[in-house]
């Protein structure tokens, strides 16, 4: 870990660590209290915007573990627990025309 030093005191200052990775890597292992398994871009759906600014769209080429949440579906899953369920999902159905 580059200046590993200062990134064990910057984690360290920290009362709470999330880490979303696809693999258990050795800096959520030392310091992450909650690790959340996400999908390879192989696994994932959805669009995203290239260095060229255009958007693309993207369509799993296999299917993800059913451990393994998509990404928006992580962020609903945070904000229900926030207690913000109705404001995401309400911006999410506006977004991409979800029932």
């Amino acid at each position: 870990m580059p200046n590993s030093k200062h990134t064990k005191e910057a984690f360290d200052m920290l009362d709470f660590i999330i880490v979303q990775d696809m693999f258990m890597n050795e800096t959520a292992k030392k310091f992450a209290d909650v690790f959340l398994p996400c999908a390879s871009s192989f696994e994932k759906e959805g669009t995203f915007m290239n260095t060229e600014r255009r958007i693309q769209k993207v369509r799993a080429a296999v299917s993800r573990p059913q451990e393994v949440k998509a990404d928006w579906e992580v962020v609903c899953i945070m904000a229900a627990a926030m207690k913000k369920r109705n404001y995401l999902t309400s911006h999410l159905h506006r977004t991409y025309g979800m029932k």
